[in-house]
C-alpha cells in the first residue's frame, strides 16, 4: 500500500503538477463560483501532495 501512495504522490508532484503549471492559463477569468483559478488548482494539488507525504511518513 505504501508503494502505491508513493507512486501517486510522485505522479502528482513530478508529472501532473508540472503540466498544470504549464497548461493552465494565468489570470483566467472566473465566471462561475464553482470555477477555480490556476493558483487555487495548484494549491489543491500541493495540499494533496502534502497529505500523501503525511501518510507516507506515518507508514500507511
Amino acid at each position: 500500500m505504501k508503494n502505491l501512495i508513493i507512486d501517486a504522490r510522485n505522479k502528482l508532484k513530478f508529472d501532473l503538477r508540472d503540466k498544470l503549471q504549464k497548461w493552465l492559463i494565468n489570470n483566467y477569468e472566473i465566471t462561475n463560483p464553482l470555477q477555480l483559478s490556476k493558483n487555487e488548482i495548484l494549491d489543491l494539488v500541493d495540499e494533496i501532495i502534502n497529505r500523501l507525504n503525511i501518510q507516507i511518513s506515518q507508514g500507511s
